[in-house]
């Protein structure tokens, strides 16, 4: 029987998940502009209780400029004031989301895909120019320590950014051998969850780079390039 692994720090109401304030964590694309990587950052930080102006947020009312949340909006308008009004039309990257997050009392850490050197015999063999195994490694010792995981998905012509909520285990036996058979995940591109604490979810090969993402668009096959968890 499946065994599964949620962030402690959620919780459901018939809303939704909510932090352990009572905050609706979901945040989707639109309700404050329009780019995946903020909104998964800003989603991470909800569930740590690190946003003390959420429904302001959501709202899009005023929040104090020398607050955590002012602090961060300056910082995505300064980061942006170069791209023709459009928040982050080009995506956003792991120093942009660290830049952000520094306005908040939170620490992150960040996991890359690591290069794989021409000379060496999985190259040759695989023909892999990176290896992403260490990401998904992190994101699993991250989320099974209880921090979400903002997961940069590389998808062939295209990116995204999501928030790792929580672990999915084939069996109890899996779930001993840290054999992990799905990411469960809050998608800002998706509508938020009702009946769950999660809408979307990462089927994981435990054999090839690539895994399957299941999301209201459909399935698509998306491999691991970046990862920042949020520690606090």
């Amino acid at each position: 029987m499946p065994e599964i692994k949620v962030i402690k720090r959620i919780r459901m109401t018939h809303s939704g998940p909510v932090n352990e304030a009572g905050q609706l964590i979901h945040l989707q694309q639109g309700s404050l502009d329009g780019a995946c990587g903020p909104y998964s950052l800003l989603m991470s930080l909800i569930i740590c209780g690190a946003v003390s102006e959420h429904e302001k947020l959501v709202c899009l009312k005023p929040v104090r400029k020398n607050g955590a949340t002012g602090k961060a909006l300056l910082k995505m308008n300064e980061l942006t004031s170069k791209e023709a009004g459009s928040l982050f039309r080009n995506g956003t990257d792991l120093c942009h989301l660290q830049d952000i997050a520094k306005s908040y009392r939170v620490n992150t850490e960040v996991e890359e895909a690591r290069p794989i050197r021409a000379s060496s015999n999985e190259y040759k063999t695989t023909g892999k120019s990176l290896d992403t195994k260490n990401v998904k490694d992190f994101v699993i010792k991250k989320v099974s320590d209880d921090h979400p995981v903002i997961l940069w998905l590389d998808c062939g012509d295209s990116a995204h950014w999501l928030v790792v909520v929580g672990l999915e285990y084939a069996s109890q036996k899996h779930k001993e051998m840290n054999k992990v058979s799905r990411f469960l995940l809050l998608d800002p591109d998706a509508p938020g969850p009702r009946v769950a604490a999660w809408n979307g979810a990462i089927e994981i090969s435990s054999r090839r780079e690539w895994h399957m993402w299941g999301s209201d668009h459909g399935e698509m096959p998306v491999t691991f390039r970046r990862a920042l968890a949020v520690i606090t």
